[in-house]
């Protein structure tokens, strides 16, 4: 029998999302209708994204594009990472490590 180096690895709990759950969860939580994963991420299909997401308040730039992001429904790119802390922040999302996945 082979001797195999072992791989250094650690395990993690993570939050597992539908890239369209998430979608329908933003748009109701806000009230925007012009939500898309997917374009405010610029991503493709079998693709899986992840944000570090925590309870902490928004700093004052992420709240003023958030507040941007609301006025123009949604038509802001690379929104994602500010609103899962938003609604993390909001209590409507625990904190931690979230996996997006796209697949169709």
């Amino acid at each position: 029998m082979a001797a195999f180096a072992k791989l250094k690895m650690t395990t993690e709990s993570v939050h597992k999302v539908e890239w369209h759950v998430l979608e329908d969860f933003i748009i109701e939580v806000y009230g925007v209708t012009g939500y898309s994963f997917q374009a405010d991420q610029e991503a493709g299909n079998d693709t899986v994204h992840e944000f570090s997401v925590s309870d902490n308040p928004l700093d004052e730039y992420s709240l003023d594009r958030l507040t941007e992001w609301i006025g123009k429904n949604a038509g802001m790119s690379f929104m994602t990472d500010v609103i899962l802390n938003d609604m993390c922040y909001l209590g409507f999302i625990p904190a931690g490590t979230y996996l997006v996945n796209i697949s169709y």
